[in-house]
């Protein structure tokens, strides 16, 4: 993975949508994130799929799929679907309707979800790492 540095907070619990969710960045602030191209690209007919349950929401305006390691809370770097949301007080019902079309695409892939605001100073480090899954201008 190469790594772009974020300071950031560190990503909430399993959300109830089956795969790990983290419905607002702003919890536990000062963990360091490396942020970067995994070693392995997620397989492309996945990361179609995934955009296609995507392009279904005008309010994401992007998405990508970096590896995302918190320096000193987890052991392994794991793979984050960051999704752009705009307006940014559209993220929980964006969330709430993506997670049916999400569930049955993720099937047994390990991938955690972490919508953001449009604003949100952790978007430049996520475009550094290359990892553009779906755009909407």
């Amino acid at each position: 993975m190469t790594a772009a540095t974020a300071r950031m907070p560190c990503p909430g619990p399993r959300g109830r949508h089956g795969v790990t969710v983290v419905n607002r960045l702003d919890l536990q602030p000062g963990h360091n994130l490396l942020v970067g191209r995994p070693a392995k690209p997620m397989p492309r007919r996945l990361a179609k799929k995934i955009s296609a349950v995507l392009s279904g929401f005008e309010e994401i305006r992007e998405a990508h799929v970096p590896e995302v390691f918190v320096v000193g809370a987890t052991k392994a770097a794991s793979r984050v679907l960051f999704i752009v949301v705009d307006p940014e007080t559209a993220i929980d019902d964006v969330m709430d309707r993506l997670a049916d079309g999400l569930r049955s695409s993720l099937r047994n892939y390990p991938l955690e979800i972490w919508p953001v605001g449009s604003t949100h100073e952790i978007i430049p480090t996520v475009r550094e790492a290359d990892c553009l899954i779906g755009w909407r201008d």
